[in-house]
């Protein structure tokens, strides 16, 4: 008795494993790609942010209080701050125990300069009672990075 067999012959069954074996090979290699390359971008990005703060080295390096024994409400401040960097800082903001100075932002400072920020108000003048023997924190803020220090303001003989 002859059967009546239909089916693929095994000829035909090799190539179509070997077709769906090299479909699934050049799918995963393109998932491999994407996420590779979007694991390097990623990367990228990070070292490069890390590395701008390293360029700009923003330093608090100290203040000078003149008091008025005669009227306390006329008082000058000056804080002094460097970029040791060697980029330039940009957008730079001043803040004195988390709030922000007004008038002092949106400056820069090139790398190796120093610059003053000076409270010299009369319609809104610094009272020293509010500063002297009292603990402040200046932080100063770029786009690039952040220095932060504590100070105890002392003002001796009208100033310090």
């Amino acid at each position: 008795m002859i059967q009546n067999r239909k089916g693929i012959t095994p000829i035909i069954s090799v190539i179509l494993l070997l077709m769906m074996t090299i479909a699934i090979a050049g799918l995963a290699y393109t998932w491999l790609q994407r996420t590779q390359s979007t694991i390097q971008t990623s990367s990228e990005n990070i070292t490069e942010t890390m590395l701008g703060g390293l360029k700009v080295q923003l330093k608090i390096e100290g203040y000078r209080l003149e008091c008025d024994s005669n009227n306390p409400n006329q008082s000058n401040l000056s804080i002094s701050v460097r970029n040791a960097g060697t980029s330039k800082a940009r957008n730079l903001q001043l803040y004195i125990d988390g709030s922000l100075q007004a008038g002092m932002s949106n400056t820069s400072l090139s790398a190796g300069q120093i610059t003053n920020f000076k409270f010299i108000n009369p319609t809104n003048p610094i009272n020293c009672s509010n500063f002297v023997n009292k603990s402040r924190t200046i932080k100063i803020t770029s786009d690039e990075t952040v220095a932060e220090k504590t100070y105890t303001f002392t003002c001796t003989s009208g100033s310090c």
